[in-house]
């Protein structure tokens, strides 16, 4: 596995993190810690083109304190991440990590 990118920004209430569109070859993994749960479908893995046209979209909830491995099999060759914190409490940890199997996929 090769570390794509790695994300420790902290967001505040309702703030929103968007990653930059990353080659993935044919699938990824992503691993998210935060001591506040995202908003609703606050985290969302969008399959992209190489210029970010969004392809499709897939979200999750994420919950408190859970260590939160998503293993994706992409529909395209690259992805991007949005994360949108809750709308109550500001992160004080925040970890958003991406892998992939691709050795030529650079973020």
């Amino acid at each position: 596995m090769k570390l794509v990118h790695n994300e420790t920004t902290t967001l505040a209430i309702g703030a929103a993190y968007t990653s930059a569109v990353m080659s993935c070859g044919s699938d990824f993994t992503l691993r998210v810690y935060s001591d506040q749960s995202s908003a609703t479908d606050g985290l969302a893995v969008r399959h992209t083109l190489v210029d970010g046209t969004v392809m499709a979209t897939e979200t999750f909830t994420y919950t408190t304190g859970s260590i939160r491995k998503l293993e994706v099999d992409s529909q395209t060759t690259h992805f991007q991440v949005v994360y949108t914190n809750n709308g109550s409490t500001a992160q004080t940890i925040f970890q958003l990590s991406m892998l992939t199997d691709d050795d030529d996929g650079s973020g």
